[in-house]
């Protein structure tokens, strides 16, 4: 038994993934992955020596293609009677007309359970190359790490694989971000961005400021796990005209994000604070009439162009 368990949570180290890991990362129902497998042969599990069944990169990669597949229309029937070859062939064909996003998600997905650097990196450049930075990180990346979460709360992945993508994405957002060139005479509006107190997911920030500094306007960068009265220091030494912030999982409860939004608009009463982010989503709350919701990129986008 001891050796089944450090087999189990060995699996996605080695390449190798329970029909659940499958479900999870195809969006195909376990139950269904079992109907097709034993109906059509589309995959075969392996056994390890202790006769645990497993997945491997192979069957991942082939059953996400799989998935495109039916959401455009193809029956499993037919599907089951292609090829490797003809399966890639048609997702290929997908992508011109409308599924060059979910591909290459999927792309990004195999990539981060592989922790292959180099086809993640590659895959991210032609996201950017199909769409614009900006919006290539709106319609794809940022899905993308949406679904990362939901895979690392299920326990379909292991936070080095939330880490390891992060943190090529923010080196990505980063760079991004330096190669803007500053034009002053252009610049019309402050903005003031930070997180709350504990809060250290600063990818939607950073996207933020980037968007907000290649339109040209100033932005003062505090970043992660700010105290608000820092917040409020730099606000009197900056006059800015929005202060924005995003809530992702701090603060942690409905009651703590009630008062922490008061606080926010009690403290600074004169100012248009935008916020966004899981927590300030997740609950209707009533908001001061200083305090606007984001809720998508949209929504930043009418404060910025």
């Amino acid at each position: 038994m001891t050796t089944d368990v450090f087999e189990l949570q060995n699996f996605e180290k080695s390449g190798r993934y329970q029909i659940r890991d499958l479900a999870e990362l195809s969006g195909i129902k376990a139950h269904t992955l079992r109907v097709w497998e034993q109906r059509y042969k589309l995959i075969k599990p392996k056994r390890t020596p202790t006769n645990i069944r497993y997945y491997d990169s192979n069957d991942l990669k082939l059953m996400l293609n799989v998935a495109l597949l039916c959401k455009n229309k193809y029956r499993i029937s037919k599907i089951s009677r292609m090829s490797s070859d003809e399966i890639h062939k048609n997702v290929i064909d997908l992508i011109p007309v409308k599924g060059a996003s979910v591909h290459l998600m999927n792309e990004l997905i195999v990539a981060m359970m592989e922790m292959d650097e180099q086809k993640f990196e590659n895959t991210l450049e032609a996201t950017f190359t199909l769409a614009g930075f900006e919006d290539a990180m709106i319609k794809i990346v940022v899905p993308f790490l949406k679904k990362v979460g939901v895979l690392w709360v299920t326990n379909s992945i292991r936070p080095s694989h939330e880490h390891y993508v992060m943190h090529i994405i923010r080196q990505k957002i980063m760079a991004a971000t330096n190669a803007i060139k500053p034009d002053v005479k252009q610049e019309r509006k402050t903005l003031l961005l930070f997180l709350p107190d504990s809060e250290m997911n600063d990818i939607g920030l950073l996207l933020t400021n980037y968007m907000a500094r290649v339109r040209h306007h100033h932005v003062t960068y505090l970043g992660m796990n700010v105290p608000l009265e820092d917040v409020s220091e730099v606000n009197d030494k900056i006059n800015p005209d929005m202060l924005l912030s995003i809530f992702t999982t701090y603060p942690t409860t409905p009651e703590k994000v009630s008062e922490y939004i008061k606080q926010l608009s009690d403290t600074f009463p004169s100012k248009k604070i935008l916020l966004t982010g899981y927590r300030v989503l997740a609950d209707e709350f009533v908001m001061p009439d200083n305090v606007e919701l984001l809720r998508d990129y949209n929504d930043l986008k009418k404060h910025i162009d």
